[in-house]
């Protein structure tokens, strides 16, 4: 307290204070209004999609001011601080080229210092899924138990979705229904949909996908996180997802809930019947 460095971080705390609590009264509202009822079974799209929306307009602001607020401050440990925080919430948000700028816009004096390694660690994991990046094939096993490329699951001129998850998490389960919905409201020659388990018990896997009754492509990567999907998209976690274009770039990622259902809207319009 009373440094330098300490008054910049709360100056940025201030001059984006308004934002931030706008974006914690949008994401309060959305727990309330779309993600608990939909626990039960009940959802409210259209309410929880003009409240995501707006959300995202807000999150687009604040990371638009945070990203301004490093360039001015590019030469203080406060912007590597804010760089490493915005890298990490705006996954498939950023293109390669963005985050090389924001990486490339520090001065040589903030190269060597000790945090920078944390910041660059982040954003090499965050180029292996940039916003219009292409996807990595890898061998899954299938139901089956057959080792299998995942380019043979990818259905080309549609738009894909891999949803990585786990038997073992109690968040991957509490999203399936939502998944189901979605499966089942999108034309399947525009939309095609692979769930990718990192579990490393089979029957574990197995018998969740019977119990979810999870009717679309099932496949599993047995090494859990140590597995080639953590190694070639960086997960960091569970559940996330990555949706591709018809080119098989990358759109976006990490959207739940009514986000993937705003994210959805915004690439099939009618063709997503809501």
């Amino acid at each position: 307290t009373g440094s330098p460095t300490q008054d910049l971080y709360q100056a940025y705390k201030t001059s984006v204070q308004e934002l931030s609590e706008r974006k914690t009264a949008l994401w309060n509202e959305y727990l309330k209004v779309y993600h608990v009822p939909a626990l039960d079974g009940i959802f409210n799209t259209e309410k929880g999609m003009k409240i995501v929306r707006e959300l995202n307009r807000v999150k687009a602001r604040l990371n638009e001011a945070t990203g301004e607020f490093i360039k001015v401050h590019n030469n203080s440990v406060v912007s590597l601080l804010l760089a490493n925080n915005l890298l990490n919430s705006t996954r498939s948000e950023m293109t390669v080229e963005e985050i090389d700028g924001l990486m490339n816009g520090f001065t040589p004096a903030l190269q060597n210092a000790s945090m920078m390694g944390d910041v660059k660690k982040t954003a090499e994991r965050m180029r292996c899924v940039a916003r219009g990046g292409t996807y990595h094939d890898i061998v899954l096993k299938n139901l089956k138990g057959e080792n299998v490329p995942l380019s043979e699951y990818m259905k080309p001129g549609a738009y894909n979705m891999l949803e990585f998850w786990a038997s073992w998490c109690s968040p991957c389960r509490g999203e399936i229904p939502h998944l189901r919905r979605v499966y089942g409201l999108c034309e399947k020659d525009n939309f095609n949909m692979i769930s990718v388990s990192i579990d490393q018990n089979d029957a574990d896997w197995k018998k969740a996908v019977k119990e979810e009754n999870m009717e679309w492509t099932q496949l599993c990567d047995p090494n859990g996180f140590q597995g080639e999907c953590n190694r070639v998209y960086h997960l960091n976690g569970v559940p996330f997802c990555l949706i591709f274009d018809r080119e098989g770039k990358i759109v976006c990622g990490g959207v739940r809930g009514i986000e993937l259902d705003v994210a959805l809207k915004d690439l099939l319009g009618d063709k997503l019947k809501l």
